[in-house]
Formats: structure tokens, sequence, C-alpha cells
């Protein structure tokens, strides 16, 4: 954590300073739509929450933190991989993809594993095995491993290939879960220039904040072109301390030159990216997504192809197949129109933007009715997937892993199972906003349970050693 006000503060043990990913505030930058939100959410009177992981109440509104260190955007991959690349027992294959994982099965019903089958692109190379000494560690992300497992035999009878042995049967692929969130579009008249007037001011703004950020590394290109704020509420009871939706809120300026791609991106179809595009050539466009954050639908990965092994898996999404989902939905619109209809946002001239869609057109525009068609229409994941090689009990009977992350049913070698998976899959449930940071802490518990399985005595050094996560 880079912000010195959350380290050095009351908070200071909820955040760490020394680890390899930076953590900051990199606030809004003093305009028009920041200062908006924020007096919008004042009188409203929703909470202020300066620290969200301080153990105080968790709805409210509060600056996002992002994974941003001086302005410049960080990744797992920059901040983590590059710093390994010089170590001697770390080896990074670029260009490979692992096809399966290579299991033997004893006719006394021993499962042992023993390496993994990979393909590479190398021009000069072809695919070829890397046997595992001792585990192997399985972190795919909850879609990749899915498939992977299922390639290998691990997994439901009715779900593997016909030539696949099944070594393991085991839950894979289902509880696929994933936060689900519903897209809202606002007109901000504030500049409403004739397009071939804001083409060449465009050019000038884009000017501007490119020298902004490599002078200051600050403004649009230091953050993810939004206001920095979100809005967590608890649409049952306003005074709990937990949310069960969140909004984020996003500015696109008058004819933003990436908008189309942005509303494709998002997989609307056409005709309605086209009448959003055609608004944003006349006016700036406030966007704004309402995130479900404990869904009760749940979907399904599945093997793409049994002929090809780099085929892309079969996702079944199954959003809003519970009418729980979609009820909780449509008291986020409602929640949403209340602060839309604060005297801050009228003022201001902010006006829903009046999407034709057909069948929606059928009922009262604000009704239930029209919300619960809107939905069908505007709504996707957040790509926060999680579930589908969850952690339980053995008895569980939909459990993959245990508590150690260890695959079930793999022979212990030589004190412990030899596969495990460390990543967002082993999810029993999902967890309340973004999911990288609780992926991040289910890594470094797994690098605790491998060092105490195979170097107790080094892990209790570690454990004295060792700064809180």
């Amino acid at each position: 954590m880079l912000d010195k006000t959350l380290t050095c503060g009351k908070c200071a043990n909820y955040h760490s300073t020394s680890g390899m990913i930076a953590v900051s505030d990199v606030g809004d930058n003093g305009d028009w739509f920041g200062s908006t939100i924020k007096n919008s959410f004042n009188e409203k009177k929703y909470n202020s929450i300066n620290d969200i992981n301080c153990g105080g109440p968790q709805t409210g509104y509060a600056n996002i933190r992002m994974y941003v260190n001086n302005g410049q955007k960080e990744t797992v991959a920059h901040s983590c991989l590059t710093k390994l690349k010089d170590n001697s027992n770390f080896v990074l294959m670029k260009n490979t993809l692992v096809k399966n994982i290579i299991i033997s099965k004893s006719d006394k019903g021993i499962v042992t594993v023993n390496g993994v089958n990979v393909h590479t692109s190398e021009a000069d190379c072809s695919d070829f095995s890397i046997t595992a000494n001792h585990e192997i560690i399985l972190s795919a992300g909850a879609e990749s491993t899915a498939k992977i497992l299922l390639q290998s035999g691990i997994g439901r009878a009715k779900d593997l290939c016909p030539n696949t042995k099944q070594v393991l049967d085991l839950n894979v692929g289902y509880n696929r879960i994933d936060h689900i969130r519903t897209v809202h579009f606002y007109i901000i008249p504030e500049s409403n220039n004739p397009p071939e007037v804001q083409i060449v001011n465009v050019t000038a703004r884009l000017a501007a904040k490119s020298e902004k950020y490599l002078k200051e590394r600050k403004g649009y290109y230091s953050t993810f072109d939004r206001s920095n704020l979100q809005l967590a509420v608890n649409l049952h009871n306003k005074s709990s301390a937990h949310p069960d939706i969140i909004y984020n809120f996003m500015q696109y300026d008058q004819c933003t030159p990436e908008f189309n791609m942005t509303c494709k991106n998002y997989g609307y179809k056409q005709e309605f990216c086209d009448q959003l595009y055609r608004a944003n050539q006349y006016y700036s466009l406030l966007v704004v997504t309402s995130t479900l954050q404990e869904p009760k639908s749940s979907g399904t990965v599945k093997l793409g192809s049994c002929c090809d092994p780099l085929a892309y898996p079969t996702i079944n999404t199954n959003y809003l197949t519970e009418q729980h989902d979609i009820e909780m939905l449509i008291k986020g619109i409602e929640e949403l129109n209340e602060f839309m209809n604060t005297t801050t946002m009228i003022n201001n001239g902010v006006k829903d933007l009046m999407i034709n869609i057909t069948e929606c057109n059928a009922f009262k525009r604000n009704s239930e009715d029209y919300y619960r068609c809107y939905i069908k229409y505007f709504s996707n994941g957040d790509n926060n997937v999680c579930g589908t090689a969850k952690m339980g009990r053995y008895y569980d009977k939909d459990a993959v892993v245990d508590y150690k992350m260890r695959v079930m049913n793999v022979t212990k070698y030589p004190n412990t199972a030899n596969l495990r998976i460390v990543d967002a899959s082993i999810f029993p449930t999902i967890t309340m906003g973004n999911s990288p940071c609780v992926s991040f802490a289910v890594a470094e518990k797994a690098a605790d349970l491998i060092i105490n399985d195979r170097l107790p005595k080094y892990s209790e050094e570690r454990r004295r050693n060792r700064r809180d996560f």
C-alpha cells in the first residue's frame, strides 16, 4: 500500500508496505465529473469510507484502490514474474499451453500425478512432456483449470471425452459463479458541441491528457477512465455494514474514439451500440454499472472439443436463471434512480439515455416490467469467475479440493498429495468485491501450506519473520 494515510494510521495493520504489487489511491482528476458524483453521494447521505479494509462498515462510498505505482498500472506478471526471472530455480516458458496432466491409476485405484503434457507454438519446437519430482500446482484460472482437469480424466464421466479414461470422479466444471452487473447510460449535456467541432477538441484533449501524464504521472492515463469513486449499498437494510450491490461510475467524453469498441466488448447488440455511439457524438455519457455481489445463479464449464485440446472450453454462464438475481438487480436500478434524481444531478442536466429496445417498448418506462426486460439486454458478467473446482470437506460430494487445496483422492506423496489447485476456481462461494486480492491471499496461503508440508522447520521461521499479508 502506497497511501501513507493508511499505512501510518489506526488501520496500518491491515496493510503491508513490502509486497510485490503496489496498491494506491490514484484520486480523482479534480474535474466536474468526480466532484458532481461526490456531491450527489453526500446529498443522499451515503457514508464516506476512508478505508474499506479497516474492519468498519463497508457500505457507503470510497475511493477505489488500484494496482497503480507512480501513475503506471501494474499486473501480476510484471510485478511478480519479472522479479523472479533470474532465480536459478524458476523457469518461465512462453508460447506454451498445458494440454493435460499426466496421471496414472493402479489396479488398486491408487492415483499418482506424474507430470504435464505441453503444447508449444515455438517454430523450432514440438510438443513435449514435463515430469514432476514433487508437486504440480494448477493455477490456470477458473475456466482453464476446469478444462485441463477434464482433459486429464478428472471429472464426471458424462463430461469427459469418450477416449479419455476417468481417473477421478469429481465435480469439476460446475458451480461457475460470477458477479452479475447491469449497465446504465446517461447523457451529460455540459459540453454539447457539434461533432465537427468536438472532433477538433478530442485531438486537443487527448494531447493535453498525454502531456499531463508524461509530466506529472497523473490524470486520465494513470487510472481507468472513471471518477475513482465506488458506491456500496445494502438494498435490504440500509444500516447494514455489508453491501449486496456495488456501483461504479465512468465518464465518456463527447466523441470518445474508443467508445464504440467498449460497447462491443460488453457484448451488446450492434443496434444498441449504434444508438449509444450516435449519442456520444453529441453528448458526454455517464455509464454506471450496478453489480450484484452475491448472485444465486451458477453455470458450467465443459470441454469445447474432444479432438482439439487447444480449443476453448464451452462456457454456460446461466446468468439470471435464478429469480433472486433479477429481483435484486431491479432493486438496484430503483436505488440508482433515486441517486440520479438528486438535486445535484438534476441541476447538472444529467438525463437518462432513452435506448430504443423493441421488446421493452411494450412496457411503461421505469416500471418493474420494463426493468425486467432491460436487464435481459444490458446485463453481463464482471469477470470475477470462480468456483469450478470448489474447496470442501471430504464428505462434500461437490468438492474437488480439500482444505489444503489438494485435489481429492490423489495419492499422498510422500506426506502430501502432489496435485494442488491454487486459483479462484477453488472458491466455494463468490467473494464480495473483485476477486484478484483474494486470489493473492490464496496463493500466499498455498505457499505456507507447501512449505509446512515439506520444510516444517523453515515454515516456522517464515511465520516468525514475515509481515502480515
